[in-house]
């Protein structure tokens, strides 16, 4: 596709105009090594919405969960936020964030974004400390929930940069 100067950065990739007016449903994940966090947005109003947190025991669970969200919410694409450190460095999760892009790629044939998701995961944790009285009590459902809102904050920034 040709698109000249009609076009908006995200991540590495560029996204034609003519695709953005097809983006509709926006699914976003906060990559980890035991736990992945998802939110689906809708590019309408630039919002989105912490949807649950997967367990990554096997790879073959998380892609049968993730295939399970995409018959669902049938995204148009997906953004994946990798982690980098705070000088831009990248860490051992970052390759391997940017292999769940490539399976992701691979599987569903659908474009994936990658966002720098830098300080995700603490605004996060600022949002739920301030919105929940019991979200510090049960440590098991706070890294829960801390994933899937940082997805949700990882999936409205890219929004935010797209449109």
């Amino acid at each position: 596709m040709n698109c000249n100067d009609n076009t908006r950065r995200s991540g590495k990739k560029t996204l034609a105009m003519s695709e953005a007016g097809k983006i509709n449903c926006v699914i976003g994940f906060d990559y980890g090594q035991s736990r992945v966090g998802v939110a689906c947005g809708q590019i309408i109003t630039a919002t989105a919405t912490p949807v649950t947190t997967i367990n990554a025991t096997t790879k073959e669970h998380l892609f049968s969960e993730i295939d399970k969200l995409v018959k669902e919410w049938q995204p148009d694409v997906m953004v994946v936020g990798v982690p980098v450190h705070m000088d831009g460095e990248e860490q051992e999760v970052t390759r391997l964030a940017k292999k769940f892009i490539n399976r992701l790629q691979a599987r569903y044939s659908l474009p994936v974004y990658e966002i720098d998701e830098r300080l995700s995961s603490y605004e996060a944790d600022a949002i739920l400390s301030e919105n929940s009285r019991s979200y510090k009590k049960n440590k098991k459902s706070q890294k829960a929930d801390l994933d899937m809102v940082a997805a949700q904050l990882i999936t409205e920034s890219w929004m935010r940069d797209f449109g």
